[in-house]
């Protein structure tokens, strides 16, 4: 993490995490992430989503139904006799692609590339087989991590902000019909992407926001649940718990190397969020490249021959249903 990053007001955090959480209330929820992913490999048929990752009917119909009305795919009619539908991806939904990659990348980097044989990013302008992406700023194409951005608080940029529940949650697999039976390449990255929860305090990591009070004080979650979010990501990996150098008694969570790596999502999903979601929260935030001094934009680019990568030049590859089976 940057030396340089601000402490932050309780109402410019607010204002970071209701941004952020226009983004969780969009994709942070597992089955979503797990429909997304596989139309993005290509799969476009009911049937496809629901037999790759063992999905009951009613809540892959619940999924894609708030996908079609977040206007991230497209419902079409490929039979009328039968009446049958496929499910597209929309250039909203299509724009998801870097989200995606870095996600596969982390957990492939997690793992030790593991899940290189579910999933795999392919760059078609070279021959290399899976690739493992590289993002990169915008203005000078060298490598970003958090250790080299720096962040500055616009406070012209502060919005009135809506009022938010605390007690929001999407479901969670309970069933034996639950991904925890169908091999899925993402388990580390949807135990934390796939729940708003631990989305939310991975974000109050990355602004050094971390013992168990001041995170409750941000995020409003309850006490029993955030202590297990905690427990869980300390067990991930993406936490170490330390002493408080205060008391010796309460704990600070802080960000691992393997937790710091999330960087390269956050700054995926900010970018789709403040290109297609309408009525953004613009978070009142300037990120600046510390290697060029300019502010950027993430770009992700082939690890064998540098070229960015595209949608139109790279593909999402899972492992065939049989093989998952």
């Amino acid at each position: 993490m940057s030396s340089h990053l601000p402490t932050f007001d309780l109402g410019t955090a607010s204002a970071i995490m209701a941004a952020g959480r226009q983004v969780a209330d969009v994709l942070c929820d597992r089955w979503t992430l797990l429909i997304l992913l596989s139309a993005h490999a290509g799969d476009t048929c009911f049937s496809d989503f629901r037999d790759r990752w063992g999905i009951s009917n009613r809540m892959l119909s619940s999924r894609l139904k708030a996908l079609e009305s977040q206007g991230l795919m497209v419902k079409m009619v490929y039979s009328r006799r039968p009446i049958r539908h496929s499910y597209h991806l929309t250039p909203k939904g299509t724009a998801l692609f870097d989200v995606l990659i870095c996600m596969i990348n982390w957990e492939a980097s997690a793992d030790g590339g593991k899940s290189d044989q579910l999933v795999r990013i392919e760059h078609l302008g070279c021959s290399h087989g899976a690739i493992h992406p590289s993002i990169h700023c915008s203005a000078c194409n060298e490598p970003v991590t958090a250790s080299n951005v720096d962040f500055t608080i616009n406070n012209s940029a502060q919005q009135e902000l809506p009022q938010w529940g605390t007690a929001y949650r999407r479901s969670e697999p309970r069933s034996s019909t639950g991904p925890s039976t169908h091999p899925h390449p993402l388990e580390i990255v949807l135990s934390i992407y796939g729940n708003k929860w631990s989305n939310e305090i991975v974000r109050c990591a990355f602004l050094r926001v971390s013992t168990f009070g001041e995170i409750q004080r941000h995020t409003g979650i309850s006490t029993n649940i955030l202590a297990d979010r905690l427990t869980r990501l300390v067990d991930a990996g993406i936490f170490r718990q330390e002493s408080s150098k205060s008391d010796g008694r309460s704990s600070n969570y802080k960000l691992t190397a393997r937790g710091r790596g999330l960087f390269s999502i956050i700054l995926a999903m900010w970018a789709w969020a403040d290109r297609w979601i309408e009525e953004r929260i613009h978070a009142p935030l300037r990120l600046t490249h510390q290697d060029c001094g300019k502010t950027f934009h993430v770009i992700s680019r082939c690890n064998q021959c540098s070229d960015i990568l595209k949608p139109s030049n790279s593909r999402i590859v899972l492992s065939s249903l049989d093989e998952a089976h």
